[in-house]
C-alpha cells in the first residue's frame, strides 16, 4: 500500500486491527465484509495482483495444499484502470 501511496493508518498495528475480526465485530456479517475493501485498494494494479496470487499459493502449499480454488470477481480490479482481461491475466500470470 506504501508504494501506491494508499495508507489509511500509520502503524502495521492499526492497519491489523481495521483487516482482522476483533471480538466485538464477531458474528456481525456487515464487519466481516468491510473488511475487504481495504485489500482491494492494492489489487487495483497488475503487478499487486499477481503478487497477492503468488503468496496465496506459496502460503497454501507451504500448509500441504496440492489443490486450491481461488475465486475472486475480475471485475472488482478494474477501479484504477486495468480492464477485465488485464485482471485475469495478473493472477494466471501469477
Amino acid at each position: 500500500m506504501k508504494g501506491h501511496a494508499l495508507a489509511p493508518v500509520p502503524t502495521l498495528r492499526e492497519m491489523r486491527r481495521l483487516l482482522q475480526l476483533q471480538e466485538d465485530e464477531e458474528g456481525s456479517l456487515l464487519a466481516y465484509l468491510d473488511k475487504f475493501h481495504y485489500p482491494l485498494w492494492i489489487t487495483q494494479f497488475y503487478e499487486n495482483i499477481q503478487r497477492v496470487t503468488v503468496d496465496i499459493v506459496e502460503e497454501a502449499y507451504a500448509h500441504g495444499v496440492r489443490l486450491l480454488e481461488l475465486r475472486y470477481a475480475p471485475a472488482i480490479h478494474t477501479y484504477a484502470g486495468l480492464t477485465p482481461r488485464q485482471a485475469i491475466r495478473s493472477v494466471l500470470g501469477g
